[in-house]
């Protein structure tokens, strides 16, 4: 359980690390699988579900597979993290130009009062 066996490890290379979509028993949660090249399937617990994301996620930075959907959800989260930092960026030059536009017309408000 919490004792490693020494020499022991999994390889990687062009392993599926899938998070266990299917249905599992109680006492299978927090569990995900791992394929390896080699055929050989093993099944992963972890202590909860936030473990078993971050071993997984970690688990598929080190594979040299990643399968179509897991492509996909990589690229829509880097559109959604650019499309972000898009948005901040044209919010924060709205809000110059609008700083800009304020104090142009506080200028002439200015002028109109010593025209007059």
């Amino acid at each position: 359980p919490d004792t490693p066996k020494p020499g022991t490890f999994l390889p990687l290379d062009n392993a599926v690390v899938s998070d266990g979509a299917r249905l599992r028993r109680e006492d299978q949660a927090n569990t995900f699988d791992v394929y390896t090249a080699r055929g050989r399937h093993y099944v992963m617990q972890a202590k909860s579900s936030g473990d078993a994301n971050n071993w997984i996620r970690a688990m598929r930075q080190h594979t040299a597979k990643e399968t179509e959907n897991q492509i996909m959800d990589r690229a829509e989260r880097a559109i959604r993290k650019n499309e972000y930092a898009s948005a901040s960026r044209i919010a924060q030059h709205a809000r110059q130009i609008r700083s800009q536009q304020e104090a142009a017309e506080g200028a002439e408000a200015v002028d109109e009062v010593n025209d007059a």
